[in-house]
């Protein structure tokens, strides 16, 4: 840094200049006029500096609720305060020429400047080394205060003591310790007073008491997502996140200090605030940097890079975040100098405190119990739904209403169908869109093109694709299929037989693995259907109900000996999945591509919000839509680690048992189902008594065979967190109940120890035998966390009233017998099948929202709820049991399975999709259709 010597000026000189130049400078100065008013005003008035500093801290803290994950690391942090720092040291560059332009508008008589000598030099980088020493303490806070943000962001399942708490108590009692310990009262008289110093402290206790007041209420809604009891991570969590409070404090601390520190000193001049906070950040980010990147060169092995590579890809985004960091910083140093610091006002903190804890606390009374409005839609839904699935009578009112709901004619066979349908008493005959929804986008796609794609995908093993192949009015699998899915393929040409010889030759793709394979992105989905349907719309051709000869020449057997490399899938096990496939298939507007909910410890109410009445799922088809639920990426193991996952992100034909929300697989009847891997039916030995009779329990036994876990993701996957929510569980939950006004309902949150005990049912939920799909310490800490209970034979489900289904690596196998028994069935699930679409909830089942935040209400509104003393004995009925209610959803989900899940139901689906499937197929498909 050099000096310069200025010559001295006469004491009294005016200044005479040159007139052209004058106005030059005037021009200049007119186009500067706007730059210089917007600084005066940010400079000079201390409201629009304090307003700016609230809507940017305002804005920072939404931003980071719904940051995407790669914002949410230390190296993410780092980027963001290492560019804000060189914004504050260009701001103040360009703060010092416009106070320079402003100096030149006062009146032009300059003063005496003062004579600086070479010999001042050094004395002058003496000071200024002096100040810079002063920045290590802080800057060695800001260093240990990035390791800590990622830390405690990806532990927030633990969290227990937000910080924002703590701060403003920390501050206060400095102040107050401050002020009591000064020699020099003096030193306060240009600040705060003692009364005010005591006001700012019991107002900030304050604040700490409405926090713990509302805390219970609050922790009735907490997320699902588990902080193992058996490891020590809430307790190192706690302090951390003290340790964290304390640092961001006395940061706050010497921010003040330097934002109230004069910029010229009798010792020298002092470094402007923007200058010292830009080189702060520099200092923090480098050394962070440097440090951390020693660190990662030593370590082996090297599992993740040291920073992202979605940072790089969203640079636009980390710019703007660190813009918005600096004008925080840069008014909230303006609007310190223009005003006392940390001075809170009584009247204004009290009021909104007050409001907060009626608000927070009160809760809001409900006419009547959510659950009964709930079956009475669900039974007005169902009534419509089937009067428009049986709408036609007879074979040409069925090609009718066929031709009016999908824009175009019946496939040739529909005759064949029709009958076979009818002669098996099916109720459903017009409503199929399931299955013109998932063959739509294939339209765009040539008869060849499907063709060999069918046959590309099955000549590799690793595809984890088999092959149906009709010929000749004979079904029969591809030889060669893996021994342990032999089974599968097998099950299909058992359910296509009855009908195989009304179909043309065809190949027919099967997927062998639980999940669901195809996920187009969004933009090239819509373009795709948007042809599709625009080709429809264009067809104007000759009608002919007669397959094209010579079929067979066009398919190619998928034989063993044939095998070639044809790799149309990516290897995607055991890693995130929602971020970087699932959230694809939304438009790039929606929350889940928009949003992450980072916050593990609070349950995200606008992510339930749209299919919900209440804390009860409503709609049962909306819950399945990922568009609005970016918390799903941490609430299933399908998207956090599936165990094994093979995905195209090209549109390809293959058929799947169940699928996801998003994805292009085409459904159809899961053979498990069909050959009755798991069988209704009660014995002697093991009967299913009526609805009244059975064990007042709910029961679940399974194994955590959702995904895999090896760091931890076992904590948010749904089948772990419903054994801990009912066996372990560490935090209160909400329950609707009667308040003792006739019909009126309120929350109120129960103990985790006292809920179990005040439910009137029992609950067994348990893993089966042992722990899966697991590597590392995850087994072990499972095992203690979880425990281990015995398999179950699968007819001893009957004897309990309330059965729990939820699917695992893909649909859940269960849920049909389970349907087809007299036990009230309890069932949550993002893996969607076939029959999806003609089962109404709280008509048929009872669902269950993925978050289980409705789990212990629901529950309570069917078994009842009560306390008990220390006995186990009643002391009070808090709710009656709603037998009636659970018998009539028990009786109608048996009743709709007899008549429209049965085997033959299987049939009749599969009959019409491989219809379809056989004229998108043909290579005259658009001449093609059945006209009655």
């Amino acid at each position: 840094m050099s000096c310069l010597v200025y010559p001295p000026s006469p004491p009294n000189s005016v200044h005479v200049g040159n007139d052209d130049a004058d106005a030059n400078a005037g021009e200049d100065g007119r186009d500067g006029e706007f730059l210089i008013s917007f600084y005066r005003a940010a400079t000079e008035i201390p409201e629009i500096a304090a307003w700016t500093f609230s809507i940017t801290v305002l804005w920072l803290l939404v931003w980071s609720s719904a940051s995407p994950p790669y914002r949410l690391s230390s190296g993410s942090l780092a980027i963001i305060l290492f560019i804000s720092g060189i914004i504050l040291l260009v701001t103040s560059s360009l703060t010092s020429r416009i106070q320079s332009n402003l100096r030149l508008e006062d009146e032009r008589v300059p003063l005496p400047r003062p004579t600086l000598s070479y010999s001042d030099c050094s004395a002058h980088r003496r000071v200024l080394v002096r100040q810079m020493k002063k920045f290590l303490p802080i800057m060695t806070l800001l260093w240990f205060r990035v390791e800590l943000y990622e830390y405690i962001i990806k532990h927030t399942r633990c969290s227990s003591l937000p910080e924002v708490v703590l701060l403003p108590l920390m501050i206060s009692v400095y102040e107050f310790w401050k002020f009591k310990w000064s020699k020099r009262k003096s030193s306060y008289e240009q600040g705060n007073s003692a009364w005010e110093l005591v006001s700012q402290f019991c107002i900030s206790t304050a604040l700490v008491i409405a926090w713990l007041a509302i805390r219970p209420v609050q922790s009735g809604w907490k997320s699902s997502i588990i902080c193992p009891i058996v490891t020590s991570e809430r307790q190192v969590l706690l302090w951390l996140e003290i340790l964290a409070a304390m640092i961001d404090s006395v940061i706050v601390i010497m921010a003040e200090k330097l934002a109230n520190m004069p910029t010229r000193q009798s010792s020298g001049p002092s470094l402007p605030f923007t200058t010292k906070w830009g080189l702060l950040l520099l200092g923090t980010t480098v050394s962070w940097a440097i440090g951390k990147t020693g660190a990662y060169l030593l370590s082996t092995p090297k599992e993740e890079p040291l920073f992202s590579t979605d940072i790089f890809s969203n640079f636009g985004m980390i710019i703007l975040q660190s813009l918005l960091v600096s004008i925080s910083i840069i008014s909230a140093s303006k609007w310190l100098q223009s005003t006392r610091a940390f001075q809170p006002k009584w009247p204004s903190g009290f009021r909104s405190a007050r409001s907060s804890l009626r608000s927070s606390i009160g809760g809001e009374n409900i006419s009547s119990h959510p659950i009964n409005a709930l079956m009475i839609q669900g039974r007005q839904l169902h009534a419509q739904w089937l009067a428009e699935a049986r709408y036609s009578i007879d074979l040409q009112g069925a090609v009718s209403e066929y031709t009016e709901r999908y824009g175009f004619l019946p496939p040739p066979g529909f005759d064949v169908w029709y009958e076979y349908a009818t002669n098996r008493s099916s109720i459903i005959i017009d409503n199929f869109d399931q299955i013109h929804q998932d063959l739509l986008p294939f339209r765009t796609l040539a008869p060849s093109t499907l063709r060999h794609l069918t046959n590309s995908m099955a000549s590799s093993q690793w595809n984890d694709i088999a092959t149906v192949v009709v010929r000749n009015g004979v079904a029969e699998a591809q030889p060669g299929i893996i021994p342990t899915h032999r089974w599968m393929i097998e099950g299909i040409v058992l359910m296509i037989t009855p009908f195989a010889q009304y179909l043309p030759d065809m190949d027919i793709a099967f997927n062998l693995n639980d999940e669901c394979r195809v996920s187009v992105p969004w933009d090239t989905i819509q373009d795709i259907n948007h042809a599709a349907k625009k080709n429809l719309s264009s067809r104007d051709y000759p009608m002919s109900h007669v397959w094209s000869k010579d079929r067979s020449l066009s398919w190619a057997l998928s034989r063993a000996n044939d095998r070639l490399m044809h790799s149309h899938f990516t290897e995607k096990s055991r890693q995130d999945t929602f971020h970087t496939i699932v959230s694809e298939s939304c438009p790039p507007s929606s929350a889940a591509r928009t949003q992450y909910q980072w916050k593990h410890d609070t349950l995200c109410t606008s992510c339930a919000e749209p299919h919900s009445m209440d804390q009860f799922l409503q709609d049962w088809i909306l819950s399945d839509d990922i568009w609005h639920q970016p918390d799903l990426a941490d609430l299933h193991g399908f998207f956090i680690a599936p165990s094994a996952f093979k995905v195209s992100r090209k549109l390809l034909p293959v058929f799947s048992q169940s699928k996801v929300f998003g994805f292009n697989d085409v459904l159809y009847p899961s053979a498990w189902n069909y050959l009755e891997k798991a069988r209704y039916n009660p014995s002697d030995e093991n009967p299913d008594p009526c609805y009244e009779d059975k064990e007042n329990t709910i029961f679940w036994r399974g194994t955590t065979s959702e995904g895999f876990s090896e760091t931890g993701e076992w904590q948010g996957m749904a089948r772990q967190r419903l054994l801990h929510l009912a066996n372990n569980n560490t935090n209160p939950v909400s329950v609707l109940l009667p308040r003792r006004t006739e019909g009126i309902y309120s929350y109120y949150t129960f103990s985790p120890s006292a809920i179990s005990q005040s439910i009137g049912a029992n609950v067994s939920i348990g893993i089966a035998e042992d722990v899966a799909r697991c590597g590392g310490k995850d087994c072990s800490i499972q095992r203690r966390e979880l425990g281990i209970t015995n398999r179950v034979q699968f007819d001893e489900h009957w004897r309990h009233r309330f059965l729990f289904d939820l699917d695992g690596a893909g649909f859940s196998g269960r849920f049909l017998p389970f349907l087809q028994s007299n036990c009230l069935p309890f069932r949550t699930a993002i893996f969607r099948q076939w029959f999806d679409t003609r089962i109404m909830p709280w008509l048929h089942f009872v669902p269950q929202d993925i978050r289980f935040h409705d789990f212990w209400s629901t529950l309570g509104y069917f078994a009842g709820v009560r306390t008990v003393d220390e006995a186990g004995k009643v002391t009070k009925v808090l709710m009656k049991p709603h037998h009636r209610e659970g018998r009539i959803i028990a009786r109608e989900g048996r009743k709709w399975a007899e008549e429209s899940l049965r085997k033959e139901d299987m049939e009749i689906y599969l009959f019409r999709l491989l219809l379809e499937w056989g004229r998108l197929t043909d290579d005259r498909r658009d001449e093609l259709g059945f006209t009655g």
